[in-house]
């Protein structure tokens, strides 16, 4: 089991090198960072770059995340999404699974297709996909033995909790009030029981080539 953190433009200029500090003491192990939102794939996050660049500059392994729209209604939209978290895929090569963050105000009872959709074609990429919800709407609402039961796909599940979540997960987001030396105000923090990054470069996944 080890600590994850999520950021996003909210979490203002982060000071990676100080960040660093709590990688080497093995306060985090990893970050997920926000790319975009929306469907049609032109809405990046607006230090996405930066916060990629930076991670990756003092060795903190990452992963990606897409805020989807609201409703997520198309295949068109899901197909804009993938397209641009390739085009990041391709540039920063992450050692954990790129998400589809799936909340708000959504259709419940018609996004199965999507969602399976969205997994078959990260897939079909060569990328490692992931949903990310909470337990309270997206992993109740949709029956997830349904999403894209014969491929591998990461559960990243949202519960404010001490206790665990009571559905299938591999990453869990246990508090949105997290405190990081680097970053100024609260941070998501998240539990991992997977190795990710050994997974995904064993598979050649992400474009990992070695």
């Amino acid at each position: 089991m080890h600590t994850i953190i999520d950021i996003s433009k909210w979490q203002g200029q982060v000071d990676f090198d100080r960040l660093k500090f709590n990688v080497a003491a093995g306060e985090i192990l990893s970050v997920i960072v926000r790319v975009g939102l929306g469907g049609s794939g032109r809405t990046v996050d607006h230090r996405a770059h930066r916060n990629l660049t930076e991670a990756k500059r003092v060795g903190l392994p990452v992963g990606l995340y897409w805020y989807a729209p609201e409703p997520l209604a198309s295949f068109k939209q899901i197909d804009n999404i993938v397209e641009k978290l390739e085009d990041f895929a391709r540039l920063y090569k992450p050692e954990y699974p790129l998400f589809l963050d799936v909340e708000g105000e959504q259709n419940w009872q018609s996004l199965e297709r999507p969602l399976n959709y969205f997994i078959t074609q990260m897939t079909n990429r060569g990328m490692y996909p992931g949903l990310y919800g909470s337990e309270q709407v997206l992993y109740k609402r949709v029956n997830m033995e349904n999403i894209a039961p014969n491929l591998n796909w990461a559960r990243w599940v949202a519960k404010y909790s001490s206790k665990e979540p009571a559905c299938d997960w591999d990453i869990w987001q246990y508090t949105s009030k997290g405190k990081i030396p680097g970053i100024s105000g609260n941070v998501d923090k998240n539990r991992c029981q997977k190795d990710y990054k050994k997974i995904i470069k064993e598979r050649k996944l992400n474009f990992w080539t070695s």
